[in-house]
């Protein structure tokens, strides 16, 4: 007696004054920068408080952690966005904090904090646990020294996807066919296996699937043949996904090579508290 076989179909914060930004998909370095400590990062210890634009001065307290790491508390304002207005008006603001821990690194003369996500924190209240889904990978921003203040400046992903590509094409950079799959937009790796299993149709037996998995899988398809994507968008997101995975190595060439360049993102300025 033959057994059916039967396959099922399934269906498919904070922006902090380090702009440190956790969303879906790709949005983490995979890998750590493999350079040694930047002398600022001996600096850095003790109370700050952040600058920026139109907002209070918010406190920082930064310290060294038994691993020689700095441990960052810090308080944020998270605004919040009005459904009914355009994106100048808030409809209200919150201070939490954030906490994380985190590397100064040098290279070449450009100094990176490196952040390690898997410490990130958020605290919504104080009465309250830490908010903390699951990280990982490695957030970087660049670190200005200034005569009473340090700056730290947010990377361009699309600037590094786009150096990424012109440094590395005629050279040997590979992932794994996984590694790869996954920078692609998930409704196009299902669209290409629902075609897959609509070829192998044609060949296997009509009692493969149930009638209710077959019409299922024919209405997938159905919607699959009229679905619609910009190209060129989803070249870009699979580029700059790319450039996440980079090895450490490769991504600390890029931001040593042209660190203006790629680090033109917004910028915070941090003032030691007197």
């Amino acid at each position: 007696m033959k057994t059916q076989l039967r396959i099922p179909f399934i269906r498919s914060i904070v922006f902090v004054v380090f702009m440190i930004a956790v969303t879906a998909g790709c949005s983490n370095f995979d890998h750590p920068l493999p350079w040694s400590h930047s002398p600022i990062h001996a600096e850095l210890p003790g109370s700050w408080h952040a600058v920026h634009e139109s907002e209070p001065p918010l406190p920082i307290e930064i310290s060294m952690n038994e691993s020689g790491s700095l441990s960052v508390d810090m308080m944020v304002m998270d605004t919040e966005e009005s459904e009914e207005s355009d994106s100048t008006q808030t409809s209200g603001n919150q201070v939490h904090r954030v906490t994380f821990q985190g590397d100064v690194l040098l290279s070449n003369g450009v100094h990176v904090l490196r952040i390690d996500m898997r410490t990130y924190k958020e605290h919504e209240h104080e009465d309250k646990e830490s908010n903390s889904p699951d990280r990982d990978g490695y957030r970087f921003l660049r670190v200005l020294s200034e005569e009473d203040s340090v700056v730290f400046q947010k990377f361009d992903i699309e600037q590094v996807a786009r150096h990424a590509e012109e440094r590395f094409f005629a050279e040997d950079v590979t992932f794994t066919d996984s590694e790869f799959a996954s920078c692609v937009n998930h409704r196009i790796r299902s669209g290409i296996g629902i075609s897959i299993l609509a070829e192998l149709l044609k060949e296997r037996p009509t009692n493969w699937l149930s009638e209710v998995e077959r019409s299922e899988l024919e209405k997938e398809l159905k919607e699959f043949e009229t679905r619609t994507v910009n190209p060129y968008q989803q070249l870009q997101k699979v580029s700059e996904c790319i450039a996440y995975k980079l090895p450490g190595d490769l991504l600390g060439q890029l931001f040593s090579a042209d660190p203006a360049e790629l680090f033109s993102g917004e910028t915070i300025r941090v003032v030691r508290t007197k």
